[in-house]
This record gives C-alpha cells, structure tokens and sequence, in this order.
C-alpha cells in the first residue's frame, strides 16, 4: 500500500494528489455552502429594503456559476502540489 501511495505522477506523490483533491473537493463544498446562505441573507434584505444595491448583489450572487467555484477550487487544491511551468 505504501508502494502505491508513494507512486509519482507529474512530480508529486498520489498521496498529494489525494490530499489535493480533498481539499478542493472541501473548498467547492464551503464555495456552494456560503453562495447559497450570502445569496438567501442578501435577498432577504432586498425584500425588506428599497435600495437599488442590495437587488444588484442579490442579483450577481446569483450568476456566479458553479463551474467558477469549481475552477476556483482545484486552483486552491493545485496549491498543494508542486508543479513544474511546463512539462518535458
């Protein structure tokens, strides 16, 4: 099992890999998490408010798609590895 851990792949341990993969996996999770709660609380206040501003945050809080947070996620995920600038 160790053998199989310690295997490189591009210059990185899979256990690196793995760990990588968890924590952009976590950050997608916390990412999806805290756009659905900002976007209902700021909503919320929309409602409630006759401000122009609050309807606009609402409004971009909404059109964050789930692909952004996705790239963003495996950007800090890749953080974990050590990449080379180009491949030989």
């Amino acid at each position: 099992m160790d053998a199989l851990l310690n295997t490189n792949i591009l210059g990185n341990e899979l256990v690196r890999w793995i760990l990588a993969l968890g924590v952009a996996a976590l950050a997608l999770i916390v990412f999806s998490v805290l756009r659905r709660w900002i976007r209902q609380r700021v909503k919320t206040l929309a409602e409630r408010t006759a401000t122009v501003w609050d309807d606009a945050l609402s409004e971009a809080l909404a059109s964050v798609h789930g692909l952004t947070l996705t790239v963003i996620a495996l950007w800090i995920g890749s953080r974990f590895l050590t990449l080379e600038p180009t491949l030989d």
